[in-house]
């Protein structure tokens, strides 16, 4: 169980909503983060993609770690 989430970016993309380019940056910004995070603990996601991006209150969520692996 998790949290819930507006939306994602597969939806986003569908719809062909126009992000502004600072929408773009802040939300690059926040997956890059999550990114840097999961290396630093050593965490490969391997199921990234647009489907297990997912958006709530201007904030983003990676989400599916299904796939994911402890690098040792």
């Amino acid at each position: 169980m998790m949290e819930y989430a507006e939306t994602d970016l597969c939806k986003i993309m569908e719809k062909k909503k126009k992000m502004t380019v600072s929408e773009v940056r802040k939300y690059s910004y926040q997956i890059l983060m999550a990114l840097i995070y999961l290396k630093e603990n050593k965490v490969t996601h391997r199921d990234l993609k647009p489907q297990n991006i997912l958006f709530h209150n201007q904030n983003v969520k990676l989400c599916d770690f299904g796939f994911a692996k402890q690098m040792a």
